[in-house]
């Protein structure tokens, strides 16, 4: 039930990135913008949510590191649904902007529950913990368009209803309504059924000896989240297997003492092969299920952010990640002006529920794909996993323009639209397996106490792609209607993948497992 929970929540994360795609080009023209004008705006209102993201996501990793997993989760669904309701109720470009830039800013969502999945997760599900990010968004894909596209807009349908006045006054606040109730409502859930998955370290007794103490880290629920139980005997802390642990303190502080006396009277070389001193702990039961993995390293306090940047792993994986979001940001972006813009442009001249329909539909197939197929490639390896997803996409997002011209040429709508919805299938496919792996490793370059910061420099690296991605694709978008080359923003994204993909490859295979 605890992962049911946690696809709830970023099932309705994803339903307010996504949700004004559908119908933000309309939105913006709207506000008095003509079309040459529309890729700029609509890239600094995309923009808008990244920057607030940007502004706050160091902030919220450290936050749940501190104080949580859970609060800081309650407080962004809560607060990024309410904001929603001041995007959708804009009157002004301005006011728009702003209602974006504090649903980002109020909102640590994404990376905290990666932090949860990853402390939820081990090696032998962790590809099927993190699918289910890909799930959930693709989830909030299908609601997304669905609400944007069938509910923003004046429309007729609505004309004889109570909700007529609302549709007239404010055309796009419904679809943001509907996503307001939903994080309501996992707020809600959230409260009284959300476990929380941050481990407390007991503090030793007084007069232990400080060389050997590690953390024990006691974890009733995490063995019922992996599925599986682990076992304790052999696999003890701070040099206590699941036997010792049986005794009492006193012949626990016996062994101590002894332990330290051999260590005193060894040579520097013997020392260093000496098993860890024994530390005195408080009475544990062998039905107690203790910690994670068996053992953990010697407790440290966790790196700063700016430390953590220093490792080369966590550095590139973490750009990586950054890159990954800024290339789907630009198709996220491109695709619906592409759709929309009128076939004398170069466009395909898609109404808003074409749109939402086409976004919603094929995002439906591959939640299919990330629930079945994805979790049967666990066991395979992860760095070539990365590699033959992240070179599909190129071919799949040059599709988009390809079938543009194609059209202008075969005006046939039931091959473009059996041909789009192929590419679209194949190109979120991609997208799921290169986002999955990627969050693994991510959260494979720290230990748990260190797994909400890391999550917070990716996040930060994610908002900033996500802060001047759209900003930087509407300027381009410009430029290339200006030059009647609706390429190009495409072309740029199969760049990005050529570099993601070299960056994966530098990787060590290490990052295949959890670092223990």
């Amino acid at each position: 039930m605890h992962l049911v929970f946690l696809f709830l929540l970023l099932c309705f994360c994803c339903t307010i990135v996504n949700v004004l795609f559908p119908f933000m080009a309309f939105m913006v023209e709207d506000f008095g913008y003509s079309e040459a004008e529309l890729g700029r705006y609509v890239g600094v209102l995309a923009a808008s949510f990244g920057f607030g993201q940007m502004c706050s996501s160091l902030m919220w990793g450290k936050l749940s590191d501190k104080y949580g997993r859970k609060p800081v989760l309650l407080f962004g669904t809560f607060s990024a649904g309410m904001c929603m309701l001041i995007f959708g109720s804009a009157k002004s470009y301005g006011q728009a902007v702003l209602g974006r830039y504090l649903s980002g800013f109020l909102s640590g969502n994404l990376g905290v529950l990666k932090s949860v999945l990853a402390e939820s997760t081990d090696d032998t599900n962790r590809i099927q913990g993190f699918g289910m990010i890909s799930n959930a968004w693709f989830a909030g894909c299908i609601m997304s368009p669905l609400a944007g596209g069938l509910l923003a807009g004046k429309s007729a349908s609505l004309s004889a209803s109570p909700l007529s006045w609302l549709t007239n006054e404010y055309p796009y606040l419904l679809p943001c309504i509907v996503c307001c109730c939903f994080n309501i409502f996992a707020t809600i859930v959230a409260y009284f059924a959300l476990t929380e998955t941050r481990w407390e370290p007991l503090v030793p007794q007084k007069g232990a000896s400080s060389s050997g103490v590690r953390d024990i880290e006691l974890s009733s629920e995490r063995d019922e989240l992996l599925g599986h139980k682990r076992g304790t005997k052999g696999g003890g802390y701070g040099g206590v297997d699941a036997d010792s642990a049986e005794c009492s303190d006193e012949e626990t502080q016996r062994r101590a003492v002894t332990a330290a006396n051999s260590r005193a009277n060894a040579s520097p070389e013997k020392r260093r092969r000496l098993p860890p001193i024994p530390i005195p702990i408080p009475e544990i039961s062998t039905t107690d299920k203790l910690g994670a993995a068996g053992a953990t390293e010697v407790a440290s306090t966790p790196r700063s952010s700016t430390e953590l940047m220093k490792d080369r792993w966590v550095l590139l994986t973490t750009v990586n990640y950054g890159l990954l979001i800024f290339g789907t940001i630009l198709v996220d972006e491109s695709l619906p002006l592409l759709l929309k813009f009128s076939h004398s442009h170069g466009g395909l001249g898609c109404t808003k529920r074409q749109i939402g329909l086409l976004l919603s539909g094929t995002g439906s197939v591959v939640m299919f794909y990330c629930i079945i197929i994805l979790p049967l490639m666990e066991s395979m390896n992860k760095k070539n996993m990365f590699t033959l997803a992240s070179l599909g996409l190129i071919p799949a997002v040059l599709c988009y323009p390809a079938l543009a011209s194609l059209h202008q040429i075969y005006t046939s709508d039931a091959l473009l639209w059996s041909l789009l919805i192929v590419d679209n299938i194949l190109r979120n496919m991609f997208t799921s397996v290169v986002f999955t792996v990627c969050m693994i490793q991510v959260n494979n370059t720290v230990k748990a106490h260190e797994l909400g910061a890391v999550n917070g420099i990716g996040q930060l690296f994610a908002s900033t792609a996500r802060c001047i991605g759209p900003a930087i694709g509407g300027v381009l978008w410009t430029y290339g209607v200006s030059e009647s080359n609706l390429y190009l923003n495409f072309s740029i994204v199969a760049i990005i993948m050529c570099c993601s993909c070299t960056i994966n490859n530098l990787l060590p295979a290490s990052l295949e497992t959890d670092l223990e």
